[in-house]
């Protein structure tokens, strides 16, 4: 897969989303018009709900991929344990 500068600043963005709660997600590559990335999901015990789950965080950088780097359509999460 190859590396995109653009689809690499936009998930640096999104990590300031996953960090507070100790998660992390990485970007594997672009192929196509598809951006594969790695979620590494947190854990917040005193708020289950504020961890993302990977299907909102799938929808989350669609977004913002729509928005900064419009060549990427199609988002895959990948989960690490």
């Amino acid at each position: 897969m190859a590396r995109d500068a653009l689809a690499e600043f936009v998930v640096m963005e999104a990590k300031s989303i996953v960090t507070p709660d100790g998660g992390d997600i990485e970007l594997i590559g672009v192929e196509g018009s598809t951006a594969s990335v790695r979620y590494k999901k947190g854990h917040n015990p005193h708020c289950l709900e504020c961890v993302i789950t990977p299907a909102d965080l799938c929808d989350f950088l669609t977004d913002m991929f729509s928005e900064k780097a419009p060549h990427i359509t199609r988002v895959e999460v990948l989960v690490a344990d």
